[in-house]
């Protein structure tokens, strides 16, 4: 193979792997088995604990089965961060996102509805997948 070849395919091997390194880096850094992954990008600064988040949201799951959806509605959700409003899964997802970002959330049964679930529509120690989109971030005042 002529060296140039061998360069270009070094430096897309490269980018390959650090594009992979970073997604890992993405869900991984969430912690708890919580897995964030972009479906589209927002901008600005994610929120911090005791802000108020405006968000849309679709519940599934893991079989793809819907359960919930402010979409259908046409009803955002707004919460306070920090204040034990939601499952404890949302609060992590929601303090690593932006404005716009629309992301699928999956969430472990310990930080959703836990043991027990949410019966008739979550059973018990049931993992969640949400997509949640953040419309609007509110300082605390």
């Amino acid at each position: 193979m002529p060296e140039e070849l061998q360069t270009i395919e070094t430096k897309f091997l490269k980018k390959m792997a650090d594009r992979t390194t970073s997604q890992q880096q993405e869900e991984s850094k969430k912690g708890a088995g919580i897995l964030i992954r972009t479906i589209k990008e927002g901008s600005g600064k994610p929120p911090k604990k005791g802000d108020i988040c405006e968000v849309h949201y679709e519940g599934f799951l893991e079989d793809g089965r819907q359960f919930d959806s402010s979409r259908e509605r046409n009803q955002s959700l707004q919460l306070r961060l920090g204040e034990g409003h939601v499952m404890e899964g949302w609060e992590v997802a929601l303090l690593h996102m932006k404005v716009g970002q629309l992301a699928e959330v999956t969430i472990p049964h310990l930080y959703g509805y836990g043991e027990q679930g949410y019966p008739p529509k979550i059973p018990p120690r049931s993992t969640l997948v949400y997509q949640l989109e953040i419309i609007r971030i509110e300082g605390r005042k």
